[in-house]
């Protein structure tokens, strides 16, 4: 089946919208949701991001604008039942998607009290102090500061195995190596760059590098004795 165009309307621009109103997200993450390849989804949220929908900060994660909260309401109040257009596109595993997605986020929005988003803040907060452990961590075992490409690179991991379970992260695309795709997913232009502060990593045993032979790709993880960080109190 090929693959829709781009278009303001599409299943593909009401899906990203609605995931990145929930939370900002790196386009590894959307990719997986999306089961699509990077390069692809990459360019859809470029066209997005062009046309003032959605913004991305510098380290690779996209989240809606003002603007895309605005058409995004917009569509939802033009779709009067959504359950006809899901109906009439039940081959399109992205507008079901985005069904179940609106739907369960419509629910959470109806329930929405004071407690629930301190209970919410709270969970953030605990993500955030749960990375920021790591880090001092790294920044130890480095006896240094982390480089901005070095925090990108442990920033994105975490993010991934967070959201999607998955410990370790290889290339979407085979005969890539680690830091070509890396580099591309996180929009570094320098492959050198993102390739040195792998091996940097690595030495230090703030990343575990190996070799699926079964997938035939390489493949990286927070080290686990650096990932333990995140359970310590």
């Amino acid at each position: 089946m090929p693959r829709p165009k781009f278009t303001f309307r599409s299943p593909v621009t009401i899906l990203l919208l609605i995931l990145l109103r929930n939370r900002p997200l790196p386009t590894h993450i959307i990719s997986v949701t999306l089961r699509e390849r990077s390069n692809y989804v990459s360019a859809y949220l470029c066209r997005l991001r062009d046309h003032g929908l959605i913004k991305r900060d510098k380290y690779g994660y996209w989240s809606i604008t003002d603007l895309g909260i605005q058409y995004l309401a917009a569509l939802e109040r033009a779709i009067s039942n959504i359950e006809e257009l899901v109906e009439k596109l039940n081959n399109d595993l992205t507008i079901k998607l985005a069904t179940i997605i609106n739907r369960n986020a419509t629910k959470m929005q109806q329930k929405a009290t004071k407690n629930n988003k301190n209970s919410r803040f709270n969970r953030l907060e605990s993500d955030l102090t749960s990375f920021e452990k790591i880090v001092e961590e790294a920044e130890r075992r480095l006896g240094r500061g982390l480089s901005e490409v070095e925090y990108a690179i442990l920033k994105y991991l975490y993010e991934f195995e967070r959201i999607t379970g998955r410990k370790y992260w290889w290339p979407p695309e085979r005969n890539v190596s680690l830091a070509e795709s890396l580099a591309e997913e996180l929009r570094i232009s320098s492959i050198n760059t993102v390739s040195t502060a792998l091996r940097e990593l690595e030495a230090k045993g703030i990343l575990y590098m190996t070799f699926d032979k079964r997938k035939n790709v390489p493949k990286v993880r927070i080290d686990k004795s650096i990932n333990g960080m995140r359970a310590r109190k």
